[in-house]
């Protein structure tokens, strides 16, 4: 007992004096890279006997070198199993860079057991990790002293971990994870980048995987986390310096891809290359002068790559905004070799971050290379997609340029076809004309007593005639047709008599030519049906006479079948037929079959064009089937509804004059801006007992509604402002039961969609029937509140001039016989137009004044100017000359009109001519706030009075202006008059 307390003091006295000591005090403690004593034999020559002799063993916490030394470096430490157990520990090398590591453990009696790892290869090392691990068998409370004898062409790395059996093996299952983690991610990088090089065939994807494969491998070797056979430590050191050029110089293609040199900086860019191609040739150097080549490249490494980080913030600042992660990934990889090269110095101590700092820093290089890589693919995209957006904007500039340009051809060439259908139409009434007269003295003629020559000469002349006024008629509705003016007009018809007037007027020219000739319909076909039975009637007469044309000998039949509501009318023949090839061109205008056809049949060749028009106007369809020498088959189908009734019971309800009934307690509204229709419904509604509210414009209509109850709505289409469809969609939001009438100078039958879209209730067409005008009003305004009284006659002894271009007559059957309200009307007439310039208009202004006067002219009988404001506003006149010449014709004649003989006529009166100029400047006012109403009040006031000359007439003529809406030009004449009175 007393031995064995001694033992355990001489151990502890022996601990304290030494420097580098490792106690275990319990079984499993185990020690990494801890404190060793170190000593260089630059000779490498010294045995172990001679190493125990030195007493100079420096103490240090790793000794490091970069290698090309051929000293052999000697490292010890104590170890004393402090518990009371038999232990067995083991020594292994942190790193497996040494190239032999030979190991002499002392124990404390002075024997010394010696065992050498060499250069063993992997199969012989003595346990499954290629680290050299030495055996430590230590009884309870025994001290023992390891020395370790290390010599290595690569760098020496004095880091030594002691563990018992089970630590040492949690010790590297750990480790290897952690190796197995880096190398699964670099893999995935790895076939990351080479799948989208083989996609992309882009350099740069190429360099970064050749960067990182001699990289893993290497690691991968380094590490020996897998089990390469036959490889020793020599092996690796080998690997590193052929791997080594290899990977830098890829890195710095990558370098050059990335900062995109070539482009930016291409005299550098030569640089760069070289750079590249001077690691590619160390490389193979390296495997014959290992220590030159690598001074070569560790020389030039440590200019070459802060000139390459600064080159990277050049290539930034340039515009490359992927140059921002190749800065981070080398000042990251810097950052760890500069701690590398401080623990080489010994100014920073050994730890985990300093040893693996290499390792990691590589790793964050690569993948923020990986993500440049993808940003710069982000950033092409983004460039192209602009110069995609930018080339796709050029090339809609241009199309939308080459679209103007071919609507306005479009536009050009419509106008073209429109002034030739209009040119063919003029000319087809023009011809029409004579010709009218030729067929008609031509059958007086013959009607008288003729000798032979002359019934011949008549005779030739009435076919002739009756020939070329049937090719006007074809002209004519081609021109029609053509220009979009002729449209379909669906009515209730009879069919079966539709088919006997077209057997009446067909059938003879048939039995001249003594065919057969028949008409065959299914007698349960419907009679009364509802379509266009003009068109039909001219389709069928067109076929026919085509038929019958062509056909020498044999038949002409004509069937109609139907399928429910669908139609269809063949007409067969016996005739020439037409040939296959010719069958593509018969529906064109001014085309046959072949020349020789024209010259033999005659005709325009536009008789089938013009059925196929029709046809399809009236949406159905046309066909053809036919056989040269055989016979041809025309079919059309149509789509006819049922009838509503039968033809005899269709009837119109007809109000008798002498039934009109009187409205004492009706009111209604009407909508209209000119005075003169405004004088006009006044007149003729004077004695019905219905009071007439007015508003001048659309916007005052519906403002007038909401404030008071009508009973029925006459509502103007066309008004300035707002027009008549706008302020009946506007009253409708607010009551969809009060009848609204619309009334215009135009035809409504192509506007009828419209109107009853509007829900409109009906429509009066201008100048306004009395008796349609009545029977709206007894058809819409409830009866209950009238009482029946006969039509006023008015038996006015006041006479009326008689005009050459107005018709007064007609105009006092538009006011029913009137002639006050007549007179007065062709005085407002006079007043408002006698000073009218059509081109200072606007087209909207333009188009509601044509509106207007073409309703007044009918209405006050001026028929010429009706017409030739009817061709203007179809678009058949050039010029506005005619019209003004009309137009002036009829003012002449109406400033006839004296006001001397009216009769009838109220007494004016006397006004002073301050007041005159007092009602003037209300007018200004009136004209500033824009309200027509009041500048009304105030017009009519002055009417009441006898005014002189030059009052009279400033006054007409800004009635005119304000009649007009012109109120600023009314307020600049009143003004200037006023300030030259003043």
């Amino acid at each position: 007992m007393i031995k064995r307390v001694v033992f355990i003091c001489l151990a502890f006295i022996t601990l304290l004096s030494a420097d580098a000591e490792l106690v275990i005090k319990n079984s499993g403690d185990s020690f990494t890279e801890f404190n060793l004593e170190s000593y260089e034999d630059s000779s490498a020559s010294m045995s172990f006997l001679d190493i125990q002799k030195v007493k100079k063993f420096k103490s240090t916490k790793n000794s490091f070198t970069y290698g090309y030394l051929k000293s052999a470096f000697w490292f010890k430490f104590k170890i004393y199993n402090a518990t009371s157990s038999n232990l067995t520990y083991y020594v292994q090398q942190t790193e497996n860079f040494l190239h032999e590591v030979d190991a002499y453990i002392l124990s404390s009696n002075g024997i010394y057991t010696e065992s050498k790892q060499g250069v063993a290869s992997y199969t012989k090392k003595i346990n499954k990790h290629s680290k050299a691990k030495f055996e430590v068998d230590l009884k309870p409370f025994e001290i023992k002293t390891v020395y370790l004898r290390v010599t290595s062409l690569y760098a020496v790395y004095g880091a030594f971990n002691v563990f018992d059996a089970q630590g040492l093996n949690e010790y590297n299952f750990t480790k290897d994870r952690l190796y197995f983690t880096f190398f699964g991610a670099l893999i995935v990088l790895i076939f990351y980048n080479t799948a989208i090089f083989i996609f992309t065939r882009e350099k740069p994807y190429l360099y970064y995987v050749l960067y990182v494969t001699p990289f893993l491998f290497w690691q991968m070797r380094l590490s020996e986390a897998f089990p390469f056979d036959s490889y020793s430590s020599t092996d690796v050191f080998y690997a590193q310096s052929f791997y080594t050029p290899m990977l830098l110089g890829f890195l710095v293609l990558f370098t050059r891809e990335i900062l995109e040199t070539k482009k930016l900086f291409p005299v550098i860019d030569k640089f760069v290359v070289l750079l590249a191609w001077t690691y590619f040739a160390l490389a193979p150097l390296s495997l014959f002068f290992l220590d030159e080549a690598y001074a070569m490249m560790s020389n030039i490494s440590t200019p070459a790559f802060p000139f390459l980080i600064f080159m990277g913030f050049k290539s930034y600042n340039a515009g490359n905004k992927a140059a921002i992660f190749f800065i981070v990934a080398q000042i990251s990889f810097l950052f760890f070799t500069i701690l590398l090269s401080l623990l080489s110095q010994g100014y920073i101590e050994y730890n985990a971050l300093n040893r693996h700092g290499i390792i990691l820093g590589s790793f964050i290089e690569m993948v923020l290379f990986s993500i440049a890589l993808a940003y710069r693919v982000k950033i092409s995209q983004d460039t192209q997609l602009q110069i995609t957006q930018e080339v796709n904007e050029q090339l809609e500039d241009k199309i939308y340029g080459r679209t103007q340009e071919l609507q306005a051809a479009k536009i050009k060439a419509e106008e073209s076809s429109i002034e030739k259908s209009t040119f063919l139409a003029n000319m087809s009434h023009e011809i029409r004309t004579p010709i009218h007269g030729i067929i008609g003295m031509s059958n007086l003629a013959l009607k008288t007593t003729l000798n032979d020559k002359q019934l011949h000469y008549l005779t030739t002349i009435d076919k002739s005639a009756s020939s070329l006024l049937n090719i006007i008629n074809d002209i004519l509705d081609f021109s029609k047709l053509e220009s979009k003016k002729l449209c379909i007009d669906k009515v209730d018809f009879d069919l079966y008599e539709l088919l006997n007037d077209v057997k009446n007027i067909t059938e003879y020219k048939a039995k001249e030519k003594a065919l057969c000739f028949e008409i065959d319909f299914d007698k349960s076909i419907l009679r009364y049906v509802n379509g266009d039975s003009l068109r039909i009637s001219q389709v069928l007469i067109n076929l026919i006479n085509n038929a019958i044309k062509f056909t020498d000998a044999g038949y002409v039949k004509i069937y109609v079948r139907n399928e429910g509501d669908n139609y269809r009318f063949s007409i067969s023949d016996s005739g020439i037929g037409i040939k296959k090839e010719e069958l593509k061109k018969l529906f064109k205008s001014f085309s046959q079959a072949d020349s020789s056809t024209t010259r033999k049949y005659g005709g325009t060749g536009l008789g089938l064009s013009i059925s196929k028009e029709l046809v399809e106007l009236m949406d159905g369809k046309i066909s053809v089937d036919s056989q040269s020498d055989v016979g041809s088959t025309f079919s059309f189908s149509l789509k006819l509804l049922r009838a509503k009734e039968a033809i005899k019971k269709v009837k119109k309800e007809v109000y008798d004059i002498q039934d009109i009934q009187i409205f004492n307690t009706s009111t209604i509204l009407l909508a209209e801006d000119n005075l003169i229709n405004q004088e006009i419904l006044i007149g003729i509604l004077e004695h019905s007992g219905i009071s007439v509210d007015i508003a001048n414009d659309g916007n005052e209509a519906v403002f007038k509604f909401r404030k008071n109850n009508y009973e029925l709505i006459l509502m103007d289409l066309k008004m300035p402002n707002l027009d008549g469809f706008e302020a009946t969609k506007l009253i409708r939001e607010k009551n969809e039961t009060i009848p609204i009438i619309a009334l215009s100078a135009d035809s409504l039958k192509n506007d009828a969609h419209t109107i009853k879209q509007a829900q409109i209730n009906g429509y009066l067409r201008k100048p306004i029937d009395i008796k349609k005008l009545y029977e709206v009003l007894l058809r819409y305004i409830p009866k209950n509140n009238s009482k029946s009284l006969k039509i006023i006659e008015y038996n006015s002894n006041l006479e009326l001039i008689n005009f050459n271009k107005i018709d007064v007559n007609l105009g006092l059957k538009q006011v029913g016989g009137n002639k006050v309200l007549y007179t007065k009307i062709l005085k407002s007439f006079y007043n408002e137009y006698r000073e009218l310039n059509l081109e200072k208009l606007q087209i909207k202004e333009f188009e509601i004044v044509m509106h207007t006067l073409k309703g007044l002219s009918r209405s006050i009988g001026a028929i010429d100017l009706h017409k030739e404001l009817e061709k203007e506003l179809n678009q058949e006149s050039e010029t506005l000359v005619p019209l003004y010449f009309e137009l002036s014709k009829v003012i002449d004649e109406l400033s006839l009109i004296k006001e001397e003989k009216l009769k009838n006529d109220e007494e004016l009166k006397s006004i002073s001519e301050e007041n005159v100029l007092k009602m003037f400047k209300q007018l200004i006012e009136c004209s500033k706030i824009k309200r027509p109403l009041r500048c009304k009040v105030i017009v009519q006031e002055l009417q009441k009075y006898s005014l002189n000359a030059n009052d009279e007439k400033i006054f007409k003529r800004v009635t005119i202006l304000i009649n007009s809406y012109k109120f600023n030009e009314s307020i600049d004449i009143l003004g200037d008059y006023i300030d030259a009175k003043e």
